[in-house]
Order: structure tokens, then sequence, then C-alpha cells
């Protein structure tokens, strides 16, 4: 059951990252974000801060990006476990193209 003081996840910026970036840096919008109010990728802890109780700063490292698809993106408040439902990061394949460009003629 949502309280007045558990933290809301309304936004992320961006939206998406490319798969096999060495990390990604995110911005979550929302309410009541603390010192305690941690970010977290399909349920794992990232590193994040709140920069004020709506902006949170979050990077999502690398081993989180290896792969093209969806990742749930949500917060969690420390002590009393609540996490919002939540946002969507999109990561999109890469296509690496080797190719060798003659010289003009």
């Amino acid at each position: 059951m949502l309280t007045a003081s558990d933290p809301t996840l309304t936004a992320i910026s961006p939206t998406s990252a490319a798969q096999g970036a060495l990390f990604q840096d995110i911005y979550l919008t929302g309410t009541n974000f603390i010192s305690t109010t941690t970010a977290r990728v399909n349920g794992t802890p990232i590193l994040s801060v709140a920069v004020l109780t709506t902006l949170m700063r979050a990077r999502i490292p690398a081993e989180l990006l290896n792969l093209a698809g969806p990742l749930p993106i949500d917060v969690q408040r420390q002590g009393t476990g609540f996490t919002t439902p939540p946002q969507t990061l999109t990561v999109t394949s890469v296509r690496v193209i080797n190719s060798v460009i003659a010289s003009a003629r």
C-alpha cells in the first residue's frame, strides 16, 4: 500500500541505451527520493543518488547492457522495501560493420 512518504517513479531519461555500452547514465523523475532510495535494474540495485527529492541520477553498468531488449527500472526505499512500478529502458542492438573503404581513383 502506497503511503505519502513512499517514492514514486514517473519517468526515466533517456529511455534507450546502446547494447554493449560501457555504462549508461539515466535520470529518474518522481517524488520522495531520499538518501535511502535506490534505483534498480531488473531487481538489481545500481549506483544511484538522490539529487533532489524529485530527481535521481543512476548509472547502469556494462554487464546489464549486454543483451538487447527491455530493462525494467524501478526505485526501492531501503528499510521499508517499498518498490515503485517500473519504467522501461530499451537496450537497442548496435550493428557493427567492418568494411574497407577503397581509395578514390
